[in-house]
C-alpha cells in the first residue's frame, strides 16, 4: 500500500473454554482453549513520519477504555515495534494512534490484539519486511495471545501457552454480555495459584468445547487472587450463566439473540463498572490494513 496512514480494527476475544493440562518444565502451563473473537474492537492507526527521530503513541479522543493504556515504552505496541526493528525490520518512524474500546486487564486480549495489529501495520509500511517466521517468533515473545490474533481464523482451538493452533471450531451464532467489575486481576498471580500436575507431553486431553461457554479452569485460582470475584459472580448468576474469560476479571454470558443480550445487560448494569454487548464473529481474526 502507498498510503502513509493505515489502520486495523483489532478485536477482543473471549475464551469460550479453557483447560489447564499441566505445568511445563519451562515454568509455563500447557493449556487447551477455544478462542473466539468479538465485534468489539480497538482501532490501531499507523501514520508514517518521514524524518522523525522516533515513533510516538497517543490515544484517540473517541477512546472509552484508556485508563490502563500506557503511553510509554511499556505499551505492547511500542514493544512490538522495538523487537520488530531489532529483528531487522526497516520503516520510517510511526505515529501510533489507538481508539481504545476493549477494557484492559480483563482477560479480553485487547493489548495482544493491538500488538498483533501493529506488527501487520509495520509490515505494510516497511521498506524492509520480515519473513513470516520472524513475525511468529516476535508474537511469541510478546505473549501467547498475540500469536492467536495473527493466525487466520476464529473460533479456534489453541494449545501450548495458547499459542499453537490446533483446529477451527464451529460455534453457534451468539451474542455475549461482557460484565466488567471495578477490580482487575493480574494474570501472573492467577497462574502462580495453579496447582497443576507436571506436563510430560504424553497426556491426552479431550477438548471440552460445547455450544455454551465453559469451563474455565483458571476461575478457582483467580478467585484465590481476588476473593471479591466470588461475590461479583454470585450476583451476576441471578440473571444468567456467566463464565470468566482468560484469567479475568471480565465475565461473559452467551445468548442466541441480541434482544436477550440487551435485556441481560440492563439487568446486570448496576453491578458492573462497565457492561458491553457484543457478537461472536467467525472468520478472519485480523482484517487487512485499510487506508484512512
Amino acid at each position: 500500500m502507498n498510503s502513509s496512514s493505515l489502520y486495523i480494527d483489532a478485536p477482543a476475544k473471549v475464551n469460550w473454554h479453557l483447560q489447564v493440562v499441566g505445568k511445563r518444565s519451562d515454568g509455563f502451563h500447557e493449556l487447551l482453549s477455544c478462542f473466539a473473537t468479538l465485534d468489539l474492537c480497538d482501532r490501531v492507526v499507523a501514520e508514517v513520519m518521514p524524518g522523525a527521530p522516533k515513533s510516538c503513541i497517543q490515544l484517540l479522543s473517541a477512546s472509552t477504555q484508556g485508563n490502563y493504556f500506557p503511553l510509554d515504552p511499556s505499551n505492547l505496541i511500542l514493544r512490538a515495534e522495538k523487537i520488530w526493528r531489532e529483528s531487522g525490520g526497516l520503516a520510517p518512524a510511526i505515529a501510533w494512534s489507538v481508539e481504545k474500546n476493549i477494557p484492559s486487564q480483563a482477560g479480553l486480549g485487547g493489548a495482544s490484539s493491538d500488538a498483533a495489529a501493529a506488527l501487520m501495520l509495520l509490515q505494510e509500511h516497511a521498506t524492509q519486511r520480515l519473513p513470516d517466521s520472524a513475525i511468529e517468533h516476535i508474537a511469541g515473545l510478546l505473549g501467547a495471545d498475540v500469536t492467536f490474533f495473527l493466525q487466520s481464523s476464529s473460533p479456534a482451538l489453541m494449545a501450548g501457552r495458547g499459542d499453537i493452533f490446533v483446529s477451527d471450531i464451529k460455534l453457534p451464532a451468539r451474542w455475549v454480555v461482557l460484565a466488567i467489575p471495578e477490580f482487575s486481576i493480574e494474570t501472573p498471580a492467577v497462574f502462580a495459584e495453579l496447582n497443576a500436575p507436571d506436563f510430560t507431553g504424553a497426556q491426552v486431553i479431550e477438548a471440552k468445547v460445547g455450544s455454551e461457554p465453559g469451563p474455565n479452569q483458571l476461575f478457582e485460582p483467580a478467585l484465590a487472587v481476588a476473593p471479591q470475584l466470588g461475590e461479583f459472580v454470585a450476583q451476576l448468576s441471578q440473571f444468567a450463566n456467566f463464565c470468566m474469560s482468560g484469567s479475568g476479571s471480565a465475565m461473559f454470558a452467551a445468548f442466541a439473540s441480541q434482544d436477550q443480550a440487551n435485556s441481560c445487560a440492563l439487568s446486570v448494569n448496576h453491578l458492573c463498572k462497565d457492561v458491553i454487548v457484543s457478537q461472536v464473529i467467525p472468520g478472519n481474526v485480523l482484517d487487512t490494513p485499510k487506508s484512512i
